[in-house]
């Protein structure tokens, strides 16, 4: 009966965990496109930076700081989205390490 119990619940925590990633592409794909095309002049640097020092870095993290918050709703959405998709993660991984837990703390008991 545990060892059902068990694998139930690993089957779901995979399941919710392997939605979780393929949502995590498509908030990446959605803002690598809307960055793409609001600032393309940007070009490939902002996704593949070369840092020659401290102050490039710096620039760099600013860049993504002054994209992220824009006034642009879409932008403004997706970094929502990401942050509710975080939150998700940290509850799932909560929930998980939970019932890892509890069954530890069962499973002696039983035997």
């Amino acid at each position: 009966m545990i060892d059902g119990i068990i694998r139930l619940t690993v089957l779901a925590v995979a399941a919710v965990a392997l939605l979780t990633v393929g949502r995590a592409g498509w908030i990446g794909l959605r803002l690598g496109r809307r960055i793409g095309v609001r600032h393309a002049d940007l070009g490939l640097g902002l996704w593949l930076p070369i840092f020659a020092s401290a102050r490039d870095a710096r620039a760099w993290l600013e860049t993504w700081r002054a994209i992220l918050t824009s006034d642009d709703p879409a932008i403004a959405r997706v970094v929502l989205e990401g942050r509710v998709l975080a939150a998700r993660y940290a509850e799932l991984a909560a929930t998980s390490n939970a019932w890892a837990l509890a069954i530890a703390a069962v499973l002696p008991r039983l035997g």
